[in-house]
């Protein structure tokens, strides 16, 4: 049997949810303004969402300036991404203000918000496997530059095995550490109010890009 191997986008649109990436966003802002436990951004930072992790290019963008704003220290809500990305020139692009407005209707509250960052993660993992199938695909009929499958084979096995190990959430040593300070330093600046702070959030604070729950710890 002959099988025509074609590029993921040639067949159908790849696994996302647009819908569940907006409400992650839409619950990071929404945070900003009932803020009762964990930081929903530093739950998507704990769990190693990145823009990558959206699949909408708008709803890219926008993690992308959020991002950028909590590793300044900004504080952010609706208001201050708007301004922002506006600065930025990136505001028209994702839809203008009233798009980063939707995206605080979307949701009502915060407390599903792992649930959410759940799907996109899994969505994601599946466009990175199935990315990375195709390329092995194209590899492996084009004998003329890998006449050596072993060769190809050996690519297949450290691509996945990639995937694998950056699956789990766990964040870059540098980056782990440079957020954990970050949150730590906020929590210090905090005039005196009490922080919530939950088993969560201390696994959140995870060393070296090592996970805290781990029964190592």
């Amino acid at each position: 049997m002959w099988y025509t191997i074609r590029r993921m986008n040639d067949i159908k649109t790849p696994p996302n949810s647009v819908e569940a990436e907006r409400a992650v966003l839409g619950a990071i802002l929404l945070d900003a303004s009932t803020r009762t436990g964990d930081s929903v951004m530093d739950l998507c930072l704990s769990e190693g969402v990145t823009a990558e992790t959206f699949f909408d290019p708008r709803n890219r963008a926008v993690f992308s300036a959020m991002l950028a704003m909590n590793r300044a220290s900004k504080p952010l809500d609706a208001l201050t991404l708007m301004e922002d990305m506006r600065s930025a020139g990136t505001l028209e692009q994702v839809g203008g203000a009233g798009y980063v407005q939707s995206l605080i209707e979307q949701v009502a509250t915060t407390a599903k918000s792992g649930y959410y960052i759940d799907i996109i993660k899994k969505k994601h993992l599946r466009r990175r496997m199935i990315e990375t199938a195709s390329g092995i695909a194209e590899k492996s009929f084009d004998e003329s530059t890998y006449p050596d499958p072993q060769v190809v084979l050996g690519e297949a096995e450290s691509s996945f095995l990639d995937i694998g190990n950056t699956s789990g959430g766990t964040l870059p040593r540098s980056q782990a550490v440079e957020d954990s300070f970050r949150r730590i330093d906020r929590m210090s600046s905090s005039n005196g109010q009490v922080i919530p702070f939950s088993f969560a959030a201390f696994k959140s604070f995870s060393v070296c890009g090592m996970d805290l729950s781990s029964p190592c710890f």
